[in-house]
C-alpha cells in the first residue's frame, strides 16, 4: 500500500492510497482492494469512476466487470497511476480484441448472466480475486484446487459491489469471504476444469476471427452428427446463437465454444485439423 500525501502534487489527481494489480488479478479484485485499503465501503472506487466518465449524463451506467470499456480502464490507471498496459492485464480485452472482427460479435458471456464465485484461501491469503474467475465454467480455484464459493453460509449470493458493506464480505452478515467453506475438488473436476482453460489459453493467446469461425462450423457439423456428449458440469449459458441469422452476424459466446468443444470431445489438434482444411478450401 503506497500512501499518497497531501504535500505530494499528485494527491488531487490519484486515490488517497494506490495499490497495484498482483499476478494473474482480476479487475474486480483489484477495485476491491483498492476499497479495502482506502477504507471506503465495497463499490466505492467503481461508483467514482462510473460517476467522473459520465458525470454529464443522467443515464444510469454500470461497470461490466466481463468486459470494462476502456475508458474506464484508462481513468482507474490514472487514478492508480500505473501504466494502462497493467490495467489491461487484469482483463481478457486483448485476447478477445484479436479474436472478434469479420461482422460477428464475440463475447465472453453476457454480463448479466455473471455469477460472482470466489475462492475464500484466495481472498483469506492475498485479497485477490483471480481474473479466471469470470470465465464460464470455471468453478474451482486453479491455485488452490477448491470449489469456488458463490453464496455466503447464510443463504445470500455474493455480490461484488455493495453500498455499506465492507470490501470481500457478505452484503447480509457481514462473514468475510475468506472464512466460507473450503471443499476440495475432485481429481476428475480439477481435471475437466484444466482442459477448459487450456481452450481459454489456447483461444485468448493464438485465436484469430477466421479460426472461431471454422469451429463453429465444426460444433455444427458434430452436433447434427450427435456426438456430444453432455457433461452434467458444463451448463448451457452459453448457448446465445442467432440461427435465423448467417454464421457472420450472430452473436458467438466464447463460453459456448469452449464447452462444446469439451462436450463433443474435441481436441485442440482436432481444432488445428479441421481449422486448416477449412481455410485450405475457402
Amino acid at each position: 500500500m503506497q500512501p499518497i500525501y497531501i504535500t505530494d502534487p499528485a494527491w488531487r489527481k490519484t486515490f488517497p492510497h494506490l495499490v497495484a494489480p498482483l499476478p494473474d488479478e482480476g479487475i474486480s479484485g483489484l477495485l476491491l482492494r483498492c476499497d479495502e485499503f482506502n477504507h471506503w465501503e465495497s463499490g466505492a472506487t467503481v461508483a467514482h469512476l462510473i460517476s467522473t466518465v459520465y458525470q454529464s449524463s443522467s443515464r444510469p451506467y454500470r461497470f461490466n466487470v466481463i468486459e470494462p470499456s476502456l475508458v474506464h480502464l484508462k481513468y482507474l490507471s490514472q487514478m492508480l497511476a500505473i501504466p494502462i498496459s497493467s490495467i489491461v492485464a487484469t482483463t481478457y480485452r486483448s485476447g478477445m480484441k484479436a479474436l472478434g472482427s469479420g461482422g460477428q460479435l464475440l463475447l465472453i458471456q453476457l454480463s448479466s448472466s455473471f455469477r460472482l464465485s470466489i475462492c475464500p484461501s484466495c481472498v483469506e491469503e492475498a485479497r485477490i480475486l483471480m481474473r479466471n474467475l469470470i470465465l464460464p465454467h470455471i468453478t474451482i480455484c486453479s491455485l488452490h484446487h477448491l470449489t469456488l464459493q458463490s453464496a455466503c453460509q447464510c443463504g445470500a449470493l455474493l455480490r461484488l459491489f455493495t453500498r455499506k458493506a465492507l470490501p470481500f464480505t457478505c452484503y447480509t452478515c457481514g462473514l468475510d469471504w475468506g472464512k466460507l467453506p473450503r471443499i476440495q475438488a475432485s481429481l476428475e473436476r480439477i481435471a475437466l476444469q484444466q482442459q477448459l482453460l487450456s481452450y481459454y489459453e489456447f483461444f485468448f493467446s493464438k485465436g484469430t476471427p477466421k479460426l472461431i469461425s471454422s469451429i463453429l462450423r465444426l460444433i455444427e457439423k458434430r452436433e447434427r452428427e450427435g456426438c456430444r456428449r453432455d457433461i452434467p458440469s458444463l451448463d448451457e449459458d452459453g448457448r446465445y446463437r442467432y440461427a435465423d441469422k448467417p454464421l457472420h452476424l450472430r452473436k458467438i459466446l466464447l463460453g459456448y465454444v469452449v464447452s462444446s468443444l469439451v462436450n463433443l470431445n474435441l481436441s485442440l489438434a482436432d481444432v488445428m485439423s479441421y481449422a486448416e482444411h477449412w481455410l485450405a478450401s475457402t
